[in-house]
């Protein structure tokens, strides 16, 4: 019809400017509510960041130990080390792996492999324990009979756990090091 050419167009114009609409509500509603970026320096506080930049991370044993180790490096510090450590992060790591895939012959076909890591943050300047919390990530991986296929889907789901690990310490250490940072 004459008129179904202008349709899509104007209903187009529309839904961007009720979209537009839309984020400016949220704009003003997040301001307005006290929300602020967990990372960003404002009103003379110091981000989140620059506590994270000196967090010195002990050494941790064994192959996922090393993992989670160089991603959280990579996270708090992503100049490479601190250079001035305020903080200490110590972390003990374990492992395990539970089966909970099988077919009618008994023949496993699934592992979870479960990364858990129990952290601790510390001031150097008086000792004070600012976090000790405990992080949980889990994987689960097909069981193949080729035992190199098996030994590059461990790896591959000990990789993705200290990943997620790595995500979730920096996290909550980002929340706690803020939380300290606006009391001080």
């Amino acid at each position: 019809m004459w008129w179904s050419a202008d349709r899509p167009g104007r209903a187009r114009r529309r839904r961007r400017g009720v979209l537009g609409a839309g984020l400016v509500g949220l704009a003003l509603a997040l301001q307005g509510c006290g929300f602020e970026p967990l990372h960003a320096n404002g009103g003379g506080r110091v981000a989140a960041s620059a506590h994270l930049a000196r967090v010195a991370v002990a050494e941790i044993g064994d192959p996922a130990g090393l993992m989670l180790r160089n991603g959280l490096i990579d996270r708090l510090t992503p100049a490479g080390y601190a250079r001035d450590p305020r903080y200490d992060l110590s972390v003990v790591l374990s492992e395990d792996r539970d089966r909970y895939g099988f077919e009618a012959d008994r023949e496993v076909t699934r592992e979870r492999l479960r990364l858990t890591a129990v952290y601790r943050l510390v001031d150097r300047r008086d000792g004070a324990i600012l976090v000790s919390d405990r992080a949980r990530a889990q994987i689960g991986y097909d069981v193949v009979q080729s035992d190199y296929a098996l030994v590059t889907a461990r790896d591959a789901a000990r990789r993705q756990a200290a990943e997620r690990l790595a995500d979730d310490i920096t996290r909550r250490l980002s929340v706690a090091l803020k939380d300290r940072a606006d009391e001080g």
